[in-house]
């Protein structure tokens, strides 16, 4: 091959690969949903045209969730995190504070992390409940 001919497929991937990330981060930055945090750039991305169709509450509680991941990947650290996931593992699906908590345990995290800091409305004072009340107040207060 020619030089000419490396160099100009060297270009076409690299244009390719530009485009996938532009779509990735900027077209279609919600993956279906309408809030996510990216790991990548560490930035929470809210649709809020879609949220607020739902009310101010939806808004707030996906602003926070998504704040959780945040939280989950830039704040706690590995000991923190292997503690809470021991905790998740015991959990019963039915005592959590909603079911999608249940996916895996970082959504858990995000989820009470929501909970803690919007709503104390829970009939009883879970071990996952206390365990975020302590990692929040750890960093936050």
């Amino acid at each position: 091959m020619h030089k000419h001919n490396i160099l100009c497929i060297g270009l076409i991937i690299g244009f390719i690969i530009g485009i996938m990330l532009f779509l990735l981060f900027f077209i279609y930055p919600f993956n279906g949903s309408n809030a996510r945090y990216s790991i990548a750039t560490k930035t929470i991305i809210i649709d809020a045209d879609y949220t607020m169709e739902f009310g101010l509450d939806y808004y707030k509680h996906s602003a926070l969730h998504e704040l959780g991941h945040y939280y989950w990947n830039e704040v706690l650290n590995k000991s923190e995190k292997g503690h809470y996931k021991k905790l998740f593992e015991t959990v019963e699906d039915s005592s959590l504070v909603t079911s999608y908590a249940g996916t895996n345990v970082e959504e858990c995290f995000a989820e009470y992390f929501w909970f803690v800091l919007e709503t104390n409305d829970f009939p009883s004072e879970s071990e996952l409940i206390t365990e975020t009340r302590i990692l929040v107040n750890k960093y936050i207060i």
